[in-house]
């Protein structure tokens, strides 16, 4: 019977953090987007972090962080549009890098450890994203304009150097997420030892009697992508195989292939692809990147060697944003809800199944503390402080209901 109540109660704490995450990411990650507000991803990362290990800190069981981290990764493909693939993915990893950390403990190195790793693991997957979109000539286009603008030789000491600055912002901005996040956790667990001797400490959120399900995705289906997956399948990994070739006539001729057999097989990825802002952003850092190899340190311009690599930038960033947004549109979310009774998961379908009914009411209430959301810097992160503890303590009783 102790058993089974310490399940229910980890499965209900996956439920609901699983929401709070996810909502965070549909909510503040949506609306900082819009504003393009610049390092977003950067920012929801850290806010995320905050959130993993103040839940850890409430709830140390071992397992918990990662779970959560599937549900909030599943709630994330419900954003309507664009690509969901890479996010989700950042989202798991971030979730395992710290439940590894946090299998020794939830002490103050520990969660040092577990801020530093995930968000040090979330900007190399950045630029791994970069190096996918735009190959090596990205990297050497960005290395001619460090040489030409501060006229100095890229060299092996000055690449160490900056990496290892790079690395260190990074490292202590984790290292302080993760220690926010446990005094955060440390203040909830006492308001709620206060709250239970019997003073109440704050009203907790409410849930409406029939809540709406929330378990399908604003993106509708594309019959035509779902009844021809298999067939494109073998041209999706044939194209993708040419495309890191690097020689650019096969990678052209991968793409025409690929952008054709799409226009047969698949048109809604042809219409789900014309991003005219993404577009034009890779249109001019592929153009830049381009001119600066063209212009050599010897001051002469190799204007074929720029065309060149502007030109396989451009095919490798059209393939690979297709493919993603192919990708991403290929399961059915009964097949996605189903494989977790084949992988002998039940537990986790219920608690998502749980998150999508809860989704609602949490994504009003980040919707409302949004647009209520003070003027000024040192207002704002006052306001981002204390609505996180609110939150947390209405997530917590909300487990306890369920």
């Amino acid at each position: 019977m102790h058993d089974q109540a310490y399940r229910d109660k980890f499965w209900a704490f996956v439920s609901v953090f699983g929401t709070l995450w996810g909502g965070l990411e549909l909510t503040l990650g949506t609306f900082l987007h819009v504003l393009h507000v610049p390092k977003t991803g950067f920012i929801m990362v850290t806010l995320s972090l905050i959130l993993l290990l103040a839940q850890r800190r409430i709830f140390p069981a071992r397992g918990s962080t990662l779970c959560i981290g599937v549900v909030a990764a599943c709630i994330k493909s419900l954003s309507p549009g664009g690509i969901i693939l890479g996010p989700m993915l950042g989202i798991l990893g971030e979730a395992l890098f710290v439940e590894l950390c946090l299998l020794a403990g939830t002490g103050a190195v520990t969660s040092v450890a577990a801020g530093a790793v995930a968000l040090f693991w979330s900007q190399v997957q950045s630029l791994f994203k970069l190096w996918l979109y735009y190959g090596k000539d990205f990297l050497d286009g960005v290395i001619s304009m460090v040489e030409k603008f501060l006229r100095i030789e890229w060299t092996s000491t000055l690449s160490w150097g900056l990496l290892g600055l790079w690395g260190g912002i990074i490292v202590i901005t984790g290292a302080t997420a993760g220690l926010v996040g446990r005094r955060i956790g440390r203040r909830v667990t006492a308001a709620l030892e206060e709250a239970n001797a019997g003073q109440d400490v704050h009203e907790p959120l409410q849930i409406p009697e029939n809540p709406t399900f929330y378990g399908h995705s604003k993106r509708s289906l594309d019959a035509q992508i779902l009844k021809t997956r298999f067939l494109v399948l073998p041209f999706a990994l044939l194209s993708l195989a040419i495309q890191f070739s690097g020689n650019l006539l096969w990678s052209s001729i991968g793409l025409a292939v690929w952008i054709a057999v799409l226009g047969v097989c698949a048109r809604g990825v042809i219409r789900a692809i014309w991003w005219p802002r993404f577009w034009a952003l890779t249109v001019a850092i592929s153009v830049l990147c381009g001119v600066f190899i063209a212009w050599g340190l010897d001051g002469e311009w190799q204007w074929q060697l720029g065309c060149e690599a502007t030109a396989r930038m451009l095919v490798r960033g059209l393939y690979v944003f297709s493919l993603i947004q192919w990708a991403t549109r290929c399961v059915r979310p009964s097949e996605f809800m189903s494989c977790w009774h084949k992988l002998g998961l039940d537990p986790l379908g219920l608690a998502l199944m749980r998150a999508y009914v809860l989704l609602p009411a949490w994504n009003d209430r980040m919707q409302a503390l949004l647009n209520n959301r003070p003027k000024g810097l040192l207002n704002t992160l006052r306001y981002v402080r204390e609505s996180t503890f609110h939150c947390l303590i209405d997530a917590v009783k909300q487990t306890e209901r369920l």
